[in-house]
């Protein structure tokens, strides 16, 4: 559908992004804005536990969700990995 969509050849698409993950990723990446660095005061709080940088990064992300093109862009991106595990599943490549 990528490719047809963007008017090249399905070998086009796999050239450039080598599994449907790849390419849902490289879109979340285009779609939205990089997260901004954990802050330091959190950093040294934490005791530079990744866990607290993990889920700061989370906090990010649920208010972009709220964003219209940022969520529509992580909705695609979570939405599909259900679809991925069916198209493997069946062996095509959807």
């Amino acid at each position: 559908m990528v490719a047809t969509r963007a008017g090249v050849g399905r070998a086009t698409v796999y050239r450039h992004w080598p599994s449907l993950l790849d390419l849902r990723l490289a879109a979340l990446e285009a779609g939205m804005p990089p997260l901004p660095p954990v802050p330091e005061e959190l950093r040294a709080a934490s005791g530079n536990d990744p866990r607290a940088e993990f889920i700061y990064r989370l906090n990010v992300l649920a208010e972009r969700w709220g964003d219209e093109q940022s969520g529509a862009v992580l909705a695609a991106v979570l939405g599909g990995s259900r679809t991925t595990k069916v198209c493997a599943a069946s062996g095509s490549h959807c």
